[in-house]
């Protein structure tokens, strides 16, 4: 067990070489859904199985070399790994090889379901709810809650070394309390790459970043992505790689114009260079190696996906039929697009800060 400078410990996972897990997740505050009531606390010992993200974007179920692990408990369905392990995939193959590699080599990502909650993760028992702390953080209790005084077993997602993430979001399922609006994995992994990958240079450019956007306003001052300079990055990033598919009418990162939604991807990156250079920069960077035109295709399927950018190749003269959906699940994946524009395995992006158990 190792002391960091934030105070916290990290603890070695014997099961997995080069896996670090952080004995409490990065806190993670959403204005909305907190439950009063989290759900029964478990003791079941969990097993794990994997998957192996390389920083070519390729995905294999064995490691070989250096590679990001996406890890799920075996309650995870098949579905949801792949989709976490996907996600991942998208969110690296185009980022500088010594960022990737920062992640490589200590960071990863833990699926979970509502039954186990977060704490089944390795490394995070310790944030458990305990019977004597139902209902509680004070005092001994304070280890099972947030910040905000949220029980860390009512989450559905976490940042860290590790990122955790519940099953739902990912399957963009009926049990999603987001309504398949949202991205927690890029948002939590976004703060992985943050606080662990980048250099202390890019994070210089962050913090000089954030400030600036705080002191011309240059989003709406009570947003969540003003909050603090690691929401700032974080929330950019699901921006930048339009994994954010909520309205808040205003002036917010994911909105063109108040209410509405940017209409894809490079319409997405546009608006940050217009309204936040230096964030722009930086994002373009970490995630596009300075080629901000190459889609991450992270885009969640939608009404609105004949108008998204990425699709722009074969705007003049499209057949209508190459676009029509499956259903009208937004969250449905659109398996009809061209292959060379959008690949066969596009998933859809979902992220969830927190979830309420009421």
């Amino acid at each position: 067990m190792l002391e960091t400078p934030l105070g916290t410990h990290i603890i070695r996972n014997e099961n997995f070489t080069g896996a670090w897990f952080y004995s409490r997740p990065e806190e993670f505050t959403r204005v909305s859904s907190y439950s009063k009531h989290p759900p029964p606390i478990s003791t079941k010992r969990t097993s794990f199985k994997y998957k192996y993200v390389y920083c070519n974007g390729g995905i294999a179920t064995y490691k070989s070399g250096s590679a990001i692990p996406i890890q799920a408990t075996t309650l995870v369905s098949a579905a949801a790994h792949d989709k976490a392990a996907t996600i991942v995939s998208r969110m690296v193959r185009h980022m500088p090889s010594n960022i990737c590699n920062k992640l490589a080599s200590h960071d990863g990502v833990c699926v979970f379901t509502k039954q186990e909650t977060l704490d089944v993760c390795p490394g995070l028992s310790a944030v458990a709810d305990r019977p004597s702390c139902r209902g509680t953080c004070a005092g001994s209790c304070s280890n099972t809650c947030s910040s905000d005084g949220r029980k860390y077993s009512s989450l559905a997602g976490s940042g860290g070394q590790f990122a955790t993430i519940i099953d739902d979001n990912l399957l963009c399922d009926s049990a999603d309390p987001y309504g398949q609006t949202f991205n927690v994995l890029v948002h939590e992994f976004s703060h992985t790459i943050h606080r662990y990958a980048v250099d202390s240079a890019m994070k210089s450019r962050i913090h000089s970043a954030y400030l600036a956007a705080k002191s011309r306003r240059a989003w709406e001052p009570s947003s969540y992505a003003m909050s603090t300079e690691g929401e700032y990055f974080a929330q950019g990033a699901t921006a930048y790689l339009n994994a954010n598919q909520g309205v808040s009418h205003g002036n917010y990162m994911q909105e063109c114009s108040p209410g509405n939604l940017c209409k894809g991807e490079m319409a997405m990156r546009y608006h940050l260079y217009e309204k936040d250079r230096a964030l722009y920069s930086v994002l373009a960077w970490v995630y596009s190696s300075n080629k901000p035109n190459t889609p991450n295709n992270l885009a969640a399927y939608n009404k609105r996906l004949r108008e998204n950018e990425i699709d722009r190749k074969f705007q003049k003269g499209k057949n209508d039929s190459k676009f029509r959906k499956k259903n009208d699940d937004h969250c449905d994946i659109n398996y009809s697009i061209i292959e060379d524009i959008v690949e066969k395995d596009m998933i859809i992006a979902v992220l969830v800060d927190d979830i309420d158990y009421e």
